[in-house]
Formats: C-alpha cells, structure tokens, sequence
C-alpha cells in the first residue's frame, strides 16, 4: 500500500497511465481542472490518497498504523462517490470519503481484482452510489 498527500506524487504510483490520467481527471474535476486549485486545497486543507495495490492482503492492512486503519475504515464505511476508472488491462475503484467540514478528506484507489474487504465492501457501490 502507498499513500500520498501531495498531487505532484501520483506521478509516483505503480498504476497504468490511463488510470494515472483518469485519476487525474477525477481529482481535478472539483476544481474545474484547476491544478493550482486542487494543490492549494491539499495544502490547506488536506488531503490524501491510498493506494491499495493488487498483492495487499486484509492481513497486511490490519498491520498498518491505527491512523491509516482508521481512515481506510472510514472510506469504507462512508463513502462519498465511488468510481471506476478502467483502461484496456485493468480496473480500479476509486472512492472519496470527506472526514471534515472544511472538506478534508482521502481518496482510496484500488484494483478491482483485490480481494481485500475494503475492495469487496466498496465494489457494489460503484453503480449504485449508495453509501454502506
């Protein structure tokens, strides 16, 4: 698993580059595409992204920090908008969860060939779009 808590770090992650552009995509969106929007945002506010990644293992998740456990259950179970992005080889399931007023919040991103719980519990959201 990888967190990042900056935009100039997706760049950075193990994924195809068309789920790297959808990503992109998705984030801007918000912001109207406005990159130095999103970067301030994240700075000010803050904001995050896991990225589960296709040998995590529920074992493995239950070994993390008890704030990365947390945050992960928390998108899990509250989910604002779950997505998927998908290209030619692969599917990803991208979830929001907003943990403030102020719009803090994280983004977990997924293969959808996870067998994780985060993964299985999320997945039936994606066309539903209803919160568990």
């Amino acid at each position: 698993m990888k967190v990042i808590q900056s935009w100039e770090a997706i760049e950075t992650l193990p994924i195809p580059k068309s789920i790297c552009a959808s990503l992109k995509e998705e984030l801007l969106h918000p912001f109207d595409g406005d990159e130095s929007a999103l970067i301030d945002f994240w700075h000010e506010v803050g904001g995050s992204l896991y990225l589960l990644e296709p040998q995590d293992s529920d074992s493995e998740l239950e070994a993390l920090d008890d704030e990365t456990q947390q945050a992960l259950d928390f998108i899990t179970q509250y989910p604002e908008l779950v997505l998927l992005l998908d290209d030619a080889t692969q599917r990803y399931l991208l979830a929001l969860a907003i943990f403030t007023d102020a719009g803090a919040g994280a983004y977990l991103l997924a293969p959808l060939s996870s067998t994780t719980h985060v993964v299985t519990t999320l997945t039936p959201l994606i066309e539903t779009g209803e919160s568990v």
